[in-house]
């Protein structure tokens, strides 16, 4: 039976008042301790996010004065000799913000004449395409060399909504300009044009990658919704060739480039914003250059939506090349550089009809 019965019940401890009292006193100590080391704790976090914030402030600062865009031209580069001095500082507000006391002086509109060749790459053409895509890893030689020229020297007249700054055909191609004439201020072998037509993977919008102009182009016309094959391509096309002749300003180069859409002398004595240059009337720009207008006359989306490329449809876009290969017919491209097949309508000609007289042939 002895075996069966239950443990004894152990005895509660009783602590007499003096050991409670020296108990209350240990736990109150203990506590104090406790509240001392969190506080140091989180004295010690916010003082390492304060000094992380100060490191990234003045890290972006050290980075923004590593790579200045130069205010004045480098005595070392040979630029095109001209007449007249070309002025620095545009006259145009959008270019220049006159609040940014430290903003540089860049004079984005003045183009080069025919005989002016500033830069000509000698290999840039055939670079990987890591060195002058902006969504590549690695070093990117052209996209990183100089900083993208910042929204307060350059409004984006696209007319769409950008999610980054290389959607932007503003900022895309005044920064591509502007680093290829750094890059190659001084050389003129012609080694690095660009292949004279695009590939029709990269006109039908089904690949960017082929080379910069491409990447630009192609970017740039997939934010929009285009109203034919006869459209896209011929818009394609223009634009392809004038930015050909942009990267590489030759004699090769612009005979592929329309008389009509090289630049006019109001175009290259009066800063603007880049879209005038795609626009395909030469009045037009000039009136565009010198107005200093900042509407929707000024929205390349807005030119998108209104020109109209005429071509007849029994006639062929495509032909078949030496290869076997599909690319535009001599028919098409003689019909896209002749400005007779371009022509304006709504939405631009019902907003501005006092301007019509500019785009008559």
């Amino acid at each position: 039976m002895s075996a069966l019965s239950p443990p004894p019940a152990k005895r509660k401890r009783v602590r007499t008042a003096s050991q409670l009292e020296q108990k209350r006193f240990t736990d109150r100590i203990k506590q104090r301790e406790n509240r001392h080391e969190n506080k140091n704790r989180l004295d010690k976090i916010e003082g390492d996010i304060a000094d992380i914030k100060s490191t990234l402030q003045a890290l972006a600062v050290h980075l923004q004065s590593q790579v200045p865009i130069p205010a004045l031209p480098d005595p070392s580069i040979t630029w095109p000799s001209r007449q007249e001095p070309v002025p620095l500082r545009p006259r145009h507000r959008e270019f220049y913000d006159s609040s940014a006391s430290a903003a540089p002086h860049l004079l984005l509109g003045a183009h080069l004449g025919p005989g002016d060749q500033v830069f000509e790459p000698q290999a840039w053409a055939s670079w990987p395409r890591s060195s002058w895509s902006p969504t590549s890893s690695g070093n990117n030689r052209l996209w990183t060399s100089i900083p993208c020229i910042e929204s307060k020297l350059i409004n984006c007249h696209c007319g769409s909504q950008h999610l980054d700054r290389f959607d932007c055909l503003d900022q895309c191609s005044v920064t591509t300009f502007y680093q290829l004439q750094i890059a190659f201020p001084t050389t003129r072998s012609t080694s690095g044009i660009l292949p004279r037509n695009p590939s029709l993977p990269s006109m039908m919008l089904h690949t960017m990658d082929e080379n910069i102009a491409t990447f630009l182009i192609t970017g740039f016309l997939r934010q929009y919704k285009n109203k034919g094959i006869e459209q896209l391509l011929s818009f394609y096309l223009l634009g392809y060739r004038y930015m050909r002749w942009k990267m590489s300003p030759c004699e090769e180069t612009i005979r592929d480039v329309p008389a009509w859409m090289l630049p006019t002398e109001i175009q290259k004595s009066n800063p603007h914003s880049v879209i005038v240059d795609y626009v395909p009337w030469p009045r037009l720009r000039d009136h565009l250059c010198t107005s200093g207008d900042e509407d929707l006359a000024r929205s390349l989306y807005f030119y998108f939506e209104s020109t109209e490329f005429i071509w007849p449809s029994e006639c062929p876009i495509f032909a078949q090349g030496e290869g076997g290969q599909m690319t535009p017919s001599l028919e098409f491209e003689r019909a896209v550089g002749n400005l007779e097949h371009w022509r304006i309508g709504p939405p631009w000609s019902e907003a501005f009809p006092h301007l019509l007289h500019l785009v008559e042939p």
